[in-house]
């Protein structure tokens, strides 16, 4: 729909010589939408959009300032809903060590976990030493260490880790580990330069967080259960990750000369206090940094971003009645891949902002709340409205799902509940679709953008007006309302995009329908985060265990094989858990495994002796390596089948220079599972001893044994035993004597 207005007498003279420039496409808003559903990236956004409304919907143009006159409009969110692939991998992908020939840096800054590159790797008199280095950036407070996914403690307060998976609690660590937070001023790593004299005290990584890997000499049969793990260097080591808030940034709000409290300075990164995730500084720090936009900061609007900031600070209370940030994240890029624009973007569409300048030109942002709108258009600001009207009811997407990092499961991508849109109906077909949101660390947060993005896309109405010169106010505002003679046009819309006309008299609007829900969550909205049951701690999180109450643990005679454990448990709620049950004789120091049937809630042990008390944990994990931490030990005495086996039959002894030649039957019967040979000097049983420990062997097999016993006359016992342990009664004594 077209309304033409009369043009009023701004400026006579200049009017009657100029004519007034309609926007620059014929169909504005019909190309509007197609861009919102065409899923360009912000690099195809920035080009293609200017024919379309004359400058750039998102991304900037022509310089770090940008040339358009607002480079504001919808935020990156709207695109990313319908981009084919995310511009950057998902969290886990950096959550490995790697190498690669050319070292790749990259920028971190907020709560996250990262592996890295190996910086240096060697053995030396036993011990082998693997560094990593995470990111650019400093560590400003460490959260939790991991080796292969699993997260470690350490000894005693100190370097070593002692968790179970990696550590003999007779014995000093095996596996130690040393971090540097890569501040500026930074020694070289002192555990590698007093040992390795090729790594001199240049080697300083001067602003590099890094964690150094030394693993120490071990025994054959240590070794064997340590070095299990696909570390990058294929020799078993683990992988390490850290999890820690990494990075600093600048706060306005701190900055005593810019309207705020304290000491800090744009220009002095010295006096910058740690990064918390605050998005709106995230994406003023990348504006800043030397290495990206390369910003000065005169040329950005520190007001407007402290402003902001207190917005992405505000309290929201999620369905489960946790307070979080109203927008809190983090960010890694990989500064030889990733696009300024691009990372920008992303920071940009986990806040769902849309970015601006001033009429001094400087870069500001406005995140995703409503705010009333204070410029009003009426009808004497209006020329000219072309109307989109988007009321049939259909949309592309149906359901929305946010795909964001959860620091419950380890810091791993996971998925928000969806999010359904207004127009779709019970019984209609479902078409979903995935939002990429990497950046944000909430699910409450993941789907208030979602939400916010996908009512954009499939808004009832969209603008395109040729205003006045009060329409040139909206250059820094993100809403406008419109007070018209039309009801049906009036209402709060959002700026998609602001273009001055070749008069310089008129203002080209593209405006999208909004009101204040597009940003809050309605009751039921929210739905139901994965990570129900997981609590966030220093642990690097954890999750519920089974109740003792509900594991039941019972010995289970197998006919011919003996005694076994066997456990039956509720299922998990959740398909990515997984129930780990060990076991150990008591006394002993090494823990055996159940095998593990989680899916069907059951386990089961090796074979057991009966009498025998074992004790026995468990656990429940994530396959991304998140663990509730292990049960209490519960103790359980082996019972089975005590039916002795019949007696076997020992042969004639004989000797063979000085060696003892014992041969013996097995008794033909099923519950023989080994035999057991005993020597006495005397003709007495209970005097004899055990020579070799159970003989396993078959029923009805026929076997010898040599032994080399010295002079004497020697006694000779073969006893039958089952597989639950249950001794026969000894067939013999054989005797023979040796000179």
């Amino acid at each position: 729909m077209r309304v033409m207005r009369p043009l009023k007498m701004l400026a006579g003279a200049l009017l009657m010589s100029t004519a007034l420039t309609a926007p620059a496409k014929a169909d504005p808003v019909s190309g509007l939408v197609a861009l919102i559903s065409s899923g360009l990236n912000a690099v195809g956004a920035t080009v293609a959009t200017q024919a379309i409304v004359g400058q750039a919907i998102v991304g900037v143009a022509g310089s770090a300032l940008g040339q358009a006159a607002i480079v504001a409009g919808l935020s990156y969110a709207a695109n990313s809903l319908l981009a084919n692939k995310p511009s950057a991998p998902p969290p886990q992908a950096l959550q490995s060590n790697f190498t690669t020939d050319q070292k790749k840096r990259y920028y971190a800054s907020g709560e996250l976990r990262l592996g890295g590159i190996v910086t240096f790797a060697e053995a030396k008199d036993g011990r082998l030493y693997k560094q990593i280095a995470h990111a650019d950036a400093e560590v400003t407070e460490d959260i939790q260490m991991y080796l292969d996914n699993i997260p470690v403690t350490f000894h005693d307060g100190g370097n070593g880790v002692e968790t179970d998976e990696f550590y003999e609690s007779d014995e000093d660590p095996y596996f130690y580990l040393f971090s540097r937070h890569g501040t500026v001023d930074q020694a070289a790593q002192e555990k590698l330069t007093s040992v390795f004299s090729e790594w001199t005290e240049r080697h300083v990584g001067a602003g590099v967080s890094d964690t150094l890997l030394r693993v120490r000499q071990m025994s054959n049969k240590h070794r064997a259960r340590y070095y299990v793990f696909r570390g990058v260097l294929g020799l078993g080591e683990p992988d390490i990750t850290r999890a820690a808030m990494y990075g600093r940034y600048y706060d306005p709000r701190n900055d005593s000369t810019r309207g705020g409290d304290g000491d800090e300075r744009p220009d002095q990164p010295s006096t910058w206090g740690p990064s918390k995730g605050n998005i709106a500084l995230l994406i003023a720090q990348h504006r800043m940094d030397p290495e990206r936009f390369a910003m000065s900061p005169d040329d950005i609007n520190w007001a407007n971003i402290a402003e902001q900031a207190d917005i992405c600070d505000e309290t929201v209370v999620d369905r489960y009645g946790d307070s979080i940030k109203r927008y809190r994240g983090s960010v890694i890029i990989d500064k030889s891949e990733e696009s300024n624009i691009e990372a920008e973007n992303r920071l940009m569409a986990a806040c769902d902002a849309i970015r601006f300048e001033d009429e001094d030109g400087r870069f500001g942002i406005y995140v995703g709340k409503y705010v009333e709108p204070d410029v009003v258009l009426t009808d004497a600001d209006v020329f000219e409205i072309e109307s989109n009207e988007n009321d049939d009811g259909e949309t592309d997407y149906t359901h929305y799902y946010g795909i964001y990092t959860e620091p419950a499961f380890a810091y791993k991508e996971s998925s928000t509940a969806q999010w359904v849109s207004d127009d779709w109906k019970q019984g209609q077909p479902i078409k979903t679709k995935d939002v990429t949101l990497h950046v944000l660390l909430d699910h409450n947060t993941g789907v208030r953008a979602v939400k916010a993005t996908a009512r954009r896309q499939s808004a009832k109405r969209s603008l395109a007006v040729t205003a006045g010169l009060r329409a040139r106010r909206l250059r820094s505002r993100r809403f406008v309302r419109l007070s018209l003679g039309d009801a049906n046009l009036s209402g709060v819309y959002e700026v998609a995009s602001l273009a001055p006309g070749e008069d310089g008299l008129t203002q080209h609007l593209t405006l999208i329908s909004t009101d204040a829900s597009n940003w809050t969550l309605l009751p039921g909205e929210e739905g139901d985060r994965p990570n129900l049951n997981i609590t966030v701690q220093n642990n690097g999180g954890s999750i519920d265990n089974i109740d003792p109450a509900d594991m039941q643990i019972v010995s289970q005679t197998i006919e011919g094989a003996g005694v076994r454990f066997v456990a039956d448990f509720p299922v998990p709620s959740r398909p990515d858990y997984i129930v780990q049950i060990q076991y150990r004789e008591k006394g002993d120091t090494i823990w055996d495994e159940f095998a593990m049937k989680t899916e069907d809630g059951a386990g089961r042990s090796g074979g057991v002796a009966i009498g025998t008390t074992y004790q026995i944990r468990w656990r429940v994990t994530t396959i991304t390596g998140s663990s509730s931490g292990w049960s209490d030990i519960v103790e359980i005495k082996a019972s089975g089948d005590s039916t002795a086996p019949a007696e076997g039959v020992l042969g004639t002894l004989t000797v063979i220079n000085s060696t003892v030649q014992v041969p013996w039957r097995n008794a033909n019967d099923r519950r023989v599972s080994a035999a057991l040979i005993y020597r006495s000097a005397t003709n007495d049983f209970s005097s004899a001893t055990d020579l070799y420990g159970p003989i396993y062997s078959s029923p009805n097999q026929q076997l010898q044994q040599q032994d080399n016993p010295g002079s004497g006359t020697w006694y000779y016992w073969v006893v039958m035993q089952s597989a639950t342990g249950v001794a026969s009664d000894p067939d013999g004594p054989g005797s023979v004597s040796i000179a």
